[in-house]
């Protein structure tokens, strides 16, 4: 019969000290900056027609015990004439039929906007994490 044996020599003393650095960091800062350079890129990205839109986008950090989370929202919506609303930055995403039984397609605008701010998020918040 095969055994393993493991043999740990030294201390976790730089783990702990990373470990309650991490806890310590204020990363609110970090997300309200993305979270401003976020709306004017999606102001920016918006397609106008009235720029209802595009002036319409704001966003919320949230916290939990697990998580904290920075989400843009678009408080611009359209009824349609059966009482229905919709948001139109899923409109102008998704696509649309219109009054007169043709449909507009979409443009994922947001995706696109966005990729480069998340990634700048997760860089930034990594070299917050790991300055001293």
């Amino acid at each position: 019969m095969a055994s393993i044996k493991f043999k740990q020599i030294g201390h976790y003393e730089k783990t702990k000290r990373f470990l309650k650095k991490a806890l310590g960091r204020d990363y609110f800062r970090v997300l309200d900056e993305f979270g401003k350079k976020g709306v004017i890129l999606l102001q920016n990205a918006t397609p106008k027609d009235s720029g209802k839109t595009a002036s319409s986008w704001d966003y919320v950090i949230s916290r939990n015990k697990k998580y904290t989370t920075i989400s843009w929202t678009n408080s611009n919506t359209v009824t349609n004439s059966r009482g229905y609303e919709f948001n139109v930055v899923i409109l102008l995403m998704y696509g649309h039929a219109t009054i007169n039984g043709g449909w507009v397609e979409g443009y994922n605008f947001v995706d696109e906007t966005m990729r480069p701010v998340f990634d700048e998020i997760a860089n930034k918040l990594w070299a917050e994490l790991t300055t001293e």
